[in-house]
């Protein structure tokens, strides 16, 4: 009897191991808002949403070659993603050849990529120079070099020729799971940058997209200082709190890529309320 007993103990122990439920490491994709908090290893790709913004979000990749993971999860036909993403490169794309040296990437497709829509070409670029080795991207076709980029979900709203310049500004794309979604303007630009920025976040938003940022929010003041820029508001940019983080970081990420300033500070009525760092 004391033989028998922990031979039943050991087979008892080895069946509850085997019917213990197993943890998928298949790659998962979340968005910036969702991921900002962890330490989870990842890399920010750009995807496609279903209205065709480009939108940079975080996704676990294998550390196996970065370059050929990354073009796999731009495909259009990658069925690994959430029903809200989608990938863009056409199906039957091949990489030819890539090469990383002195930090450049060159990389040839072929010429399947051609019937992708240009307007996409930049995502892939910048989804590649997320790369941490990668300072730059050189991207071919067969043999020809390509080089008409378009910048980030494009949009024209001058009305004459005279003092164009271009303008990212950041909106929302809906409240049931928001993420940002950066929009490149050109505008005739008459006043400062900041209040067009406001403006254009308050008054001019894209198809598709919310800004939280009311008529009512105000600028008291701005001033720029080793390389942090400082906002200074009155109290109604805090008057939505279920969604301040979201306004201010709206703010923040439109001011950060149109500004040579590695941080936003913002304030209200000279309270520190937050800053926001610049990413690569």
């Amino acid at each position: 009897m004391k033989k028998i007993f922990p031979l039943v103990l050991l087979l008892f122990v080895l069946v509850s191991i085997a019917t213990l439920p197993t943890i998928s490491n298949k790659n998962t994709l979340r968005t910036n808002y969702e991921i900002k908090e962890e330490s989870i290893p990842n890399t920010k790709l750009y995807l496609k949403n279903k209205y065709n913004y480009l939108v940079k979000v975080n996704v676990l990749l294998p550390l196996k070659d970065q370059v050929e993971s990354i073009v796999e999860y731009l495909r259009e036909d990658n069925n690994d993603l959430d029903i809200e993403w989608s990938g863009y490169i056409p199906k039957g794309t091949k990489i030819l050849e890539s090469k990383i040296k002195d930090k450049v990437l060159e990389i040839h497709f072929s010429k399947e990529l051609e019937k992708m829509d240009k307007k996409y070409l930049i995502g892939i670029k910048e989804s590649l120079l997320e790369i941490k080795r990668v300072e730059d991207v050189i991207i071919y076709i067969e043999d020809e070099l390509v080089d008409d980029y378009l910048p980030l979900n494009k949009v024209e709203e001058w009305s004459n020729r005279d003092k164009i310049e271009k303008v990212v500004i950041y909106y929302v794309n809906s409240l049931s799971s928001p993420y940002l979604v950066p929009v490149t303007k050109y505008l005739n630009i008459d006043n400062n940058k900041i209040d067009i920025i406001l403006e254009e976040l308050k008054n001019n938003i894209p198809d598709h997209l919310i800004s939280l940022v009311n008529n009512n929010v105000k600028l008291n003041s701005f001033k720029l200082e080793n390389d942090i820029l400082t906002l200074d508001f009155d109290n109604s940019i805090l008057s939505d709190k279920k969604h301040k983080d979201l306004i201010v970081e709206e703010i923040a990420y439109s001011v950060l890529d149109n500004f040579d300033c590695s941080s936003v500070v913002i304030k209200v009525n000279n309270n520190f309320q937050k800053i926001v760092n610049k990413k690569r």
